[in-house]
């Protein structure tokens, strides 16, 4: 069975209307599509990636309104911009595993991150 997110916006309650479930692989898709990007140079590695991540996001929010939708709805909830931005370091580690091969430090922040990822979705799984 597929986890499901339960993401409540910024300064909402839990049984506010405006919550909505979403699954895993949705965070998942969006963290690798970042990683497919151009990460922007005048941010630090993790924020140029999420910054080039926002503006794709703009530039096709009228073409896969779906898309961005879940997108907007994960960066405006609780824990949705940690878990988003965690599991895009994630990607990028795995990326320069397979690129680089491992080393103990690489498989130490692997270790790090993949238990920080697990602790910010169970505070929000349903």
């Amino acid at each position: 069975m597929e986890a499901k997110l339960k993401l409540i916006p910024i300064n909402e309650k839990d049984d506010s209307d405006k919550v909505i479930n979403i699954t895993l692989d949705w965070v998942e898709k969006i963290a690798f599509l970042a990683t497919t990007l151009t990460p922007l140079e005048e941010f630090a590695e993790i924020d140029g990636y999420t910054r080039a991540l926002w503006e794709h996001m703009q530039e096709i929010k009228y073409q896969d309104k779906n898309l961005f939708t879940i997108y907007d709805k994960l960066i405006h909830a609780n824990n949705g911009f940690n878990i988003l931005k965690t599991a895009i370091q994630l990607f990028l580690i795995e990326k320069d595993m397979r690129t680089y091969g491992t080393t103990n430090d690489m498989l130490a922040k692997y270790d790090l991150l993949q238990a920080e990822y697990q602790a910010l979705i169970n505070e929000i799984k349903m």
